[in-house]
């Protein structure tokens, strides 16, 4: 989308300056009206002009219409260079498949069944836990880092994972 939005940008401009430099006007004859000499003139032609003005307004069709997908083709761009989580080659994907981060190895589960104590159960089990807008940042002692957008699903976490918080 990108390289048509770039193509149909220059087109358009060298369209324009082309018909930006159009000739608009014509020399009349030299006549001679009832003994009264008239010299050529060079006057605008109407026709001319109108046709002039058709150019550039569809060479700036053109350039906008360009500029929009090269805008659009490079917004797209930015969402495809997402990489999936890598997980050691040794150490398969959770079968909840939550980061290794929550995989719980030496942690006590508990009924959480509200936000603060499932926050307080993550901080005693040695997980960072910081709200950071519509989501939870959650940062084990190695600097793992991974993200929760859903408050059920911090809670969750933290009844499968979490220990008993005092």
């Amino acid at each position: 989308m990108r390289v048509i939005g770039i193509l149909l940008a220059a087109i358009g401009v060298i369209w324009a300056v082309v018909a930006w430099n159009m000739e608009t006007v014509v020399a009349t004859e030299s006549t001679v009206i009832a003994g009264i000499y008239v010299p050529s003139q060079e006057v605008h032609n109407i026709g001319l002009i109108e046709s002039r003005r058709s150019h550039l307004m569809q060479a700036s069709v053109m350039t906008i219409a360009g500029v929009l997908l090269l805008g659009f083709g490079v917004l797209s761009g930015r969402g495809s260079s997402r990489k999936e989580p890598n997980f050691p080659p040794n150490n398969p994907e959770p079968e909840d498949n939550l980061p290794h981060l929550y995989t719980g190895r030496g942690l006590n589960g508990h009924d959480v069944d509200d936000l603060p104590k499932a926050e307080a159960s993550l901080r005693a089990a040695g997980i960072i836990v910081r709200r950071s807008g519509s989501k939870w940042e959650l940062q084990d002692q190695n600097g793992s880092l991974s993200y929760i957008w859903s408050r059920d699903d911090l809670i969750a976490i933290a009844k499968a994972r979490g220990t008993t918080s005092s």
